[in-house]
């Protein structure tokens, strides 16, 4: 019998069929993967003279080639050793900069003959990001729509079997309308086969067909689809599809495909409404990427809706792409931006499978070009995404602010990265310092009026300790707390964060004693951090305004590495918790939580090879006794 639907509008505006039909050649895709020539550093100066090629050269460098013209120099250096001599040759007096020899070449042209069709995959760079990394099969794309044509010649060869159509209840999800293969041809058609267009990424197409001939499906099918997509191991789900009443179905269904570490994208519809107070589903959901679209000039689609929910936009107008038959065709809405993202999300997945989905959806929001407003706002989310910049971040030295720590000498560089909540703060102190305990890394939140920043640093060879900042924005100035002697803590200090220019000057070094013999059975909280697995002993202190936490993690584990200092801050129903830790003998990085007290969790974040930031990734602390309990130790950079 029949079951009535729930109407679910395909995110599409128009479709203008082009029957033209390609002979089906296929060829085999290279890749370069190198951005920088090995073994090769420019160093800019302020004048080039003798005595600074001699002092380049001592450092363990041979100056090949001077280029007088901007006063700089090409430097050969032992392959591996680039990043440690750009480090020594930024401290030298006269130096303006040293930087990796970049290498340059044409953004790659696949040989597909629409190639000249597709402005958008121009406009978002992925053609310069396929000199990096075209993707591969591993990593999957379910396209829940309308289903897929598997037998199209600019996509059979990426379809994967496993998939069902929910419509007619059977397991083959064949495209009855146009949509979903339209869809799937942005995210995914084969690249250089010498027939029709490219996708974002050459990853794996799987099917779940919950919309008709009409385009129209039910919420039934759709939390079906959701569910067994998951189960079949589907990276990335793009719903090109939506509706403006909830579902509590479908909800638990999103909740079920992230929980189980899929990420989830979806159109934010074309109806030019704010979703805020018009609520599109499933984009609307908290698991979902609600993405809006853009025209070939970078502006709002006339048609997109938009609203504080809209994370990033991608080209939406004018798209060309495949359709059922080995046809191709030019279709507008937010449907086509979909699986833009979704495409972005598995090539990036691809080329890092370590990300989690956390991690991943944090990256994309990095990954763009500012439109509109700066920052976040409610047309174009975070920005327009950008595949290059996703595959190479920007440069750890591009910092926003740097200060001193008055009346310290100690000096940060930071930068600041928006996220759900609230604000991450990052960054190096005493970066510029010739010592072996600097530069080390900054991590903190800014919340409101508030931050809370913390600061490592390494005071003698077996001797990690941690600053922590109690501060109100809007006068600079907070209160200083930090570990002493790796077993208690000092402070308040009052200080003052004074701006300084962008230019190098040396921050403060520091000496102390070694780590004492410390007594578990002395603290008074001990948990886990799940699901990491490493161990925290922790006490607290009432101090005005809150309440200092401080202890070690992996205070038993039998390593030169622990126990690790934390320290942190309580107020209201939140905690801020830095965790220093080192991971091997020249790398010590930062963890940072970000959570609530009354259920016991929150999200970590945590510097990575002491260049940049990955996270959230969501922990929860379980308590544990008080025996002594041996933690985790990190293989690679880990949380330790």
């Amino acid at each position: 019998m029949n079951k009535p639907k729930i109407m679910i509008c395909l995110c599409m505006i128009l479709a203008i069929l082009a029957t033209a039909q390609l002979p089906n050649v296929k060829a085999t895709a290279s890749t370069k993967t190198s951005e920088f020539v090995p073994g090769e550093v420019i160093v800019g100066s302020e004048e080039i003279s003798a005595n600074t090629i001699a002092v380049l050269n001592a450092m363990g460098g041979s100056v090949i080639k001077e280029i007088p013209m901007f006063k700089a120099l090409l430097v050969r250096v032992t392959v591996g050793s680039e990043y440690e001599y750009i480090q020594k040759a930024r401290n030298l007096p006269g130096i303006k900069y040293a930087e990796r020899n970049g290498i340059v070449h044409a953004a790659y042209i696949p040989n597909d003959p629409y190639w000249s069709e597709l402005w958008n995959m121009r406009i978002i760079k992925a053609d310069k990001a396929w000199d990096i990394h075209k993707g591969n099969t591993s990593t999957v794309i379910a396209i829940v729509d309308t289903g897929v044509d598997y037998n199209h010649e600019d996509l059979s060869a990426h379809y994967i079997t496993g998939g069902y159509d929910w419509v007619n209840d059977d397991n083959d999800p064949i495209d009855d309308h146009y949509h979903g293969t339209h869809c799937a041809g942005i995210a995914a058609a084969v690249m250089d086969n010498y027939v029709g267009v490219v996708g974002v990424a050459q990853c794996s197409i799987w099917a779940e067909k919950v919309l008709d001939s009409t385009g129209h499906g039910s919420w039934d099918d759709l939390a079906y689809a959701i569910w067994h997509a998951t189960n079949g191991g589907a990276d990335v789900i793009s719903m090109s599809l939506g509706g403006y009443s909830y579902s509590s179905l479908v909800d638990s269904a999103c909740t079920y495909a992230w929980d189980h570490g899929a990420l989830l994208v979806a159109a934010a519809g074309n109806d030019d409404l704010d979703i805020d107070l018009n609520p599109h589903y499933p984009a609307s959901y908290n698991t979902v990427i609600a993405v809006s679209a853009t025209t070939s000039t970078d502006e709002k689609a006339s048609y997109s809706n938009y609203g504080n929910k809209i994370e990033v936009v991608a080209p939406g107008s004018g798209i060309f792409s495949t359709l059922p038959g080995n046809e191709y065709s030019y279709l507008s809405g937010t449907s086509m931006a979909c699986p833009h993202v979704a495409g972005l999300a598995a090539l990036l997945w691809s080329y890092k499978p370590s990300l989690t989905n956390a991690q991943l959806r944090d990256s994309l929001h990095s990954a763009v070009d500012d439109l509109g407003t700066p920052g976040k706002d409610i047309y174009f989310g975070y920005g327009r995404i950008n595949a290059y910049k996703a595959l190479v971040p920007s440069p750890p030295q591009m910092w926003q602010y740097h200060f001193r720590i008055s009346p310290f000498p100690d000096q940060v560089w930071l930068n600041t990265t928006p996220q759900a909540g609230g604000t991450l703060l990052y960054g190096f102190v005493n970066l510029t310092y010739t010592h072996e305990c600097y530069p080390a890394p900054v991590l903190g939140w800014a919340t409101g009026n508030s931050f809370y920043m913390a600061i490592d640093f390494k005071t003698s060879p077996s001797c990690y300790e941690l600053g922590f900042i109690v501060g109100t924005i809007s006068t600079a100035s907070g209160k200083f707390y930090g570990t002493q002697n790796g077993t208690s803590w000092t402070g308040p200090t009052s200080v003052t964060l004074v701006p300084i220019s962008q230019s190098t000057s040396e921050g403060s070094s520091r000496t102390c004693d070694a780590i004492e013999e410390v007594n578990p059975q002395a603290w008074r909280y001990h948990f886990t951090l799940s699901p990491i697995g490493d161990h925290v002993w922790l006490n607290t202190a009432s101090q005005t305004g809150g309440t200092l936490l401080y202890g070690y993690a992996n205070l038993t584990y039998a390593d030169p590495c622990y126990p690790a200092p934390i320290l942190g801050w309580a107020t209201g129903n939140s905690f801020y918790m830095a965790i220093d830790y080192k991971t091997s003998a020249s790398c010590y990085e930062l963890g940072f939580i970000v959570g609530t007290i009354s259920t016991a969790s929150g999200k970590l974040y945590r510097t990575q090879n002491g260049m940049s930031w990955v996270g959230p990734t969501s922990v929860t602390l379980v308590p544990a006794s008080q025996s002594a309990v041996k933690g985790s130790k990190p293989s690679t950079v880990y949380l330790g």
